[in-house]
């Protein structure tokens, strides 16, 4: 919230006496947070919107003094006593691989490029390499003609050149999953597909080139991202863009495409999915209430305000019915940790903070200043 604004709010149990050692990091849809009692350690990650648990790691007789990061899909950590690195799955938590670190882990590790960069005891950084793939392809160029570079195999992408002259030419790509250091903020959902392609001989020789770069399903429903939205962005040296007419999309095949006529770090990226099922009704929050199992005078004080939501908003009044739900917030807010337990008024409040963003704002004028509108229409019948 951009006013300050609690949303939601965590417990982390096992770290009373070490608070400074909660160290969070933002990816996608999740918090992902690492925590230690100087014994054990534990990776969480949280939902963004609500604060529900997703998924939990422990690590147990292992210290940690830095922090997790997050590129690829993948959380990166490593810990003090048990000298190991990490690196575990940021959908579901499941652990990829774990290296022997030669020594204590302070740090928080640095994902830059294609390496991950991570200090260790004794004054020394490891550097280990990132999912990175390198294809060197040699071309023929037959003048008017489109000669088809196919790196699928190696770096996920195809590139059709429409040659302009006759010759030979060599075409560098380097696949990798995270954003080159040189560019700034993506703009859109990141995928992890990144693409620098480089050349010999290639782009004075032709007139265009389409490329394309592959993905799967599974690409898009970890991300729970649009499809249609997909798209390829070129970085152009100060931002990444994607003209109109010069950049697709062929949900059928898999693939996304941009029309260039040079080449540079290209990503793939697109918007989150946004169904009307997953956004909640005022209905859904009633019965959630009634789960509950309140004390039944706090139960009746918040059905009674979402009940009358419920009527404000089957009147048009949708200001009055936000009025509402902002005063069952504020109550639920008022018993958090008393009659409410921290996680399910972590619940409540993003469910009805959920419900007021999508309350469409068609409630017309009221009171004076509508009488005010009549006034001329009044006057019109008195002259």
């Amino acid at each position: 919230k951009t006013n300050g604004q609690q949303l939601w709010r965590y417990n982390f149990s096992d770290v009373n006496q070490f608070p400074e050692r909660v160290l969070p990091v933002y990816y996608g849809d999740k918090i992902v947070v690492s925590t230690t009692d100087l014994t054990d350690s534990k990776i969480y990650a949280l939902n963004v919107t609500n604060g529900a648990l997703i998924w939990q790691y422990d690590i147990t007789g292992e210290d940690m003094w830095g922090g997790p990061s997050v590129a690829d899909s993948k959380v990166i950590f490593g810990t003090g006593t048990g000298q190991k690195i990490y690196a575990l799955s940021s959908l579901n938590g499941s652990l990829l691989w774990t290296i022997d670190a030669g020594n204590r882990v302070y740090s928080t590790p640095a994902i830059i490029d294609d390496a991950i960069y991570i200090g260790i005891d004794g004054g020394k950084v490891m550097r280990l390499r990132a999912n990175t793939t390198h294809s060197n392809e040699s071309v023929q160029f037959t003048s008017r003609q489109i000669t088809t570079v196919d790196a699928s195999k190696t770096a996920d992408i195809i590139i059709d050149i429409s040659a302009r002259t006759t010759g030979t030419g060599e075409v560098h790509v380097r696949k990798y999953p995270m954003p080159p250091a040189t560019t700034n903020a993506f703009g859109e959902t990141k995928l992890g597909k990144y693409l620098r392609i480089d050349h010999q001989n290639v782009v004075d020789k032709m007139d265009w080139a389409v490329i394309k770069m592959f993905y799967t399903d599974d690409d898009i429903i970890a991300l729970e991202l649009d499809e249609s939205t997909l798209a390829l962005f070129r970085w152009d040296g100060s931002a990444w863009s994607c003209p109109i007419l010069g950049c697709g999309v062929d949900t059928e095949n898999n693939y996304v495409w941009i029309n260039v006529t040079s080449f540079s770090t290209f990503g793939m990226g697109g918007e989150g999915a946004v169904s009307k099922s997953s956004i909640p009704t005022i209905e859904e929050l009633i019965e959630k209430v009634k789960s509950l199992g309140l004390d039944k005078g706090i139960e009746n004080s918040l059905l009674k305000k979402l009940q009358g939501a419920q009527d404000l908003l089957s009147k048009g009044r949708t200001n009055a019915a936000i009025n509402q739900l902002e005063a069952f917030i504020d109550e639920v807010e008022a018993q958090r940790g008393k009659k409410i337990s921290e996680s399910n008024a972590n619940e409540l409040i993003a469910i009805a903070q959920k419900i007021i963003e999508n309350i469409p704002p068609t409630e017309g004028p009221t009171g004076l200043f509508s009488s005010l509108l009549l006034i001329p229409t009044l006057l019109s019948y008195l002259i």
